[in-house]
């Protein structure tokens, strides 16, 4: 017998250099039930990293990153929230690459709002938030026309709405009374 070995497919390499994994100033990204608070989105070839890094106290902040030039780069001044949205937020890049975050807002009541960085600074898509009361946030995604849709929870409740451009509509939601948590609804 003879035994031989080969390795078919190219290993995993880092995207950027090796100091991008390096911790970050006291912060984590695991919550207290183990979920990673990072959600990766690539659009246009490049990368973008939102990443909820937890404090100490009610302290968090978002963070957001861009690869790009073979480099990490933060693109924005962190966000920062309470400890109470942790784990449940959604993130997306639009086709011209314009980033959005969907959290219940403590700054708000914790209702729901859809986040829109405009280039400095994070803004409420339609001037308000998405919810009438507080909320959680189950999925989100942007559609091809760069309008972005929402499903969140109020209550026992599930809803869902649409930007249409100027403001948020409704959109039935018969159909998705299933839905309990951002377990369940991954987009």
């Amino acid at each position: 017998f003879i035994f031989s070995s080969v390795n078919c497919q190219e290993m995993w390499r880092p995207i950027g250099p090796d100091d991008f994994n390096q911790a970050s100033y006291g912060f984590t990204n695991v919550s207290n039930d183990g979920i990673w608070n990072s959600r990766l989105v690539a659009k246009n070839g490049s990368a973008y990293l939102m990443n909820l890094e937890l404090g100490v106290g009610s302290n968090s902040r978002f963070v957001l990153s861009k690869f790009s030039n073979g480099h990490w780069v933060h693109i924005d001044t962190p966000f920062w929230l309470s400890t109470s949205s942790e784990g449940s937020f959604s993130f997306e890049v639009d086709n011209n690459e314009v980033p959005y975050l969907f959290i219940s807002d403590p700054l708000n009541n914790d209702k729901v709002a859809l986040k829109k960085f405009d280039g400095t600074a994070w803004v409420d898509l339609g001037g308000t938030a998405v919810s009438n009361n507080s909320a959680i946030p189950l999925a989100m995604t942007v559609g091809s026309d760069n309008l972005p849709f929402v499903i969140y929870r109020e209550g026992s409740t599930v809803k869902a709405s649409q930007y249409n451009g100027s403001s948020w509509v409704s959109i039935p939601t018969t159909d998705l009374e299933g839905l309990y948590s951002s377990a369940v609804v991954k987009m």
